[in-house]
């Protein structure tokens, strides 16, 4: 056994066939309340190892078990945890320098989570293990993604309570849980491991203690600031800070896709109120003055109209071409209701004048009635037409 903790133990393997060393997590059921759940929760871990495909991730390597209450996960075999080596004494790297190694290989894998709409949400000094390369130097991963979910339905308290974020807490803001969970995590990582910072307060009893201890390392690491501020709608994210620490190396968000971290004042930094007060009133500002054409054309002289004495409505007038225009009135002209006079069965008289005659009443303004009492019976052109179709009484339908 190499290790363990409250809800399992974690052993060395050796592999018979190829001699090669691996590690077992043995996940004990029996100490969950519920151990359906907590057998619900490890298979949601090893489907996310096997979607996961990163440098500082630990790799998956198989499993078994799992119709028993110890089920069991196979990952690589490492030296050790970042906790490990921040009290090794003869490491090579200062407290400066592991700490930008794990800052920089961190965020590399947290971008990655967060374009996966993933959180981890458990990164503290005990899940980071780390073996040396070729070179020597240190190769970080991200571990125990027993509490992993996506976002949409991460909602329930989990972690360790020294590396909590405030929006887990409802005094604290109401704020859904977002990877930015994991970025003020990895903060109170860095400040666990670095020797100049008194964190975590191990005689804390509640968070509020905590959040002061976070308060205070925030102000001997004025450049990470971002990465603590309480309101995680202001949080720096991790390609956020991969880009302005680190020059974007790790990135997996596209770099035109990153915006510019939001710079805050130092006195707004560590406390943001948990409700925030509505914005201020900003009065709309005046339009601009329309633009000014720069040729302006002549418009055209509207011509005066002629208004009849007697009934007051215009008098048309024709127009070139011989074309004659309308007056435009309400219903049918007087001169176009035709009347029918009684005449034998099948038959109308209808007064229909000649064209000239038309002509005439519309160029003189001439009352149909007037110019056709001055003409005689056989210049008004009285005609019989025939009716077509069968007789019906008036109202009646057609049959």
């Amino acid at each position: 056994m190499i290790g363990g903790g409250q809800f399992g133990m974690v052993y060395r393997a050796v592999d018979f066939e190829s001699g090669n060393t691996f590690a077992i997590k043995v996940i004990n059921l029996r100490c969950y309340p519920d151990p359906e759940h907590a057998r619900a929760l490890a298979h949601r871990e090893v489907k996310a190892l096997q979607r996961l495909n990163h440098k500082n991730i630990i790799e998956f390597l198989g499993h078994d078990k799992w119709d028993t209450d110890e089920p069991e996960i196979f990952m690589p075999l490492r030296q050790g945890s970042l906790r490990s080596v921040a009290k090794a004494r003869d490491r090579r790297l200062t407290d400066d320098e592991l700490s930008a190694a794990v800052l920089e290989q961190m965020l590399s894998d947290l971008d990655y989570l967060a374009c996966n709409d993933m959180c981890h949400r458990d990164v503290k000094p005990d899940n980071i293990l780390y073996w040396n390369g070729p070179g020597g130097d240190y190769t970080f991963q991200l571990a125990d993604f027993g509490l992993v979910n996506y976002r949409a339905q991460a909602l329930t308290m989990c972690g360790t309570g020294y590396y909590h974020a405030p929006e887990l807490y409802p005094e604290y803001g109401t704020f859904a849980q977002s990877p930015k969970m994991d970025v003020w995590s990895l903060f109170a990582t860095i400040a666990d491991i670095h020797r100049k910072f008194s964190f975590p307060p191990r005689a804390a009893n509640t968070y509020a203690e905590v959040l002061h201890a976070v308060r205070a390392a925030v102000q001997l690491a004025p450049n990470l600031a971002h990465m603590a501020r309480e309101n995680p709608e202001l949080r720096a994210s991790a390609a956020q800070l991969l880009v302005a620490h680190f020059d974007g190396r790790g990135l997996t968000t596209p770099r035109a896709k990153v915006p510019p971290i939001v710079i805050m004042p130092a006195a707004t930094v560590a406390k943001v109120p948990a409700r925030s007060a509505p914005p201020p009133y900003v009065p709309a500002k005046t339009p601009s003055p329309a633009a000014v054409p720069l040729v302006k054309y002549p418009r055209e002289p509207r011509r005066p109209r002629q208004l009849d004495g007697a009934k007051g409505q215009p008098v048309s007038r024709p127009l070139e071409g011989n074309r004659i225009t309308k007056p435009k009135t309400s219903g049918s002209p007087a001169w176009l209701n035709l009347r029918r006079s009684p005449g034998p069965r099948g038959t109308a008289k209808t007064r229909v004048p000649p064209p000239a005659q038309l002509d005439q009443w519309i160029t003189h303004g001439l009352a149909p009635d007037k110019a056709a009492a001055e003409k005689g019976p056989e210049e008004r052109n009285e005609t019989q037409q025939p009716i077509a179709g069968p007789s019906r009484m008036p109202g009646s339908f057609p049959t």
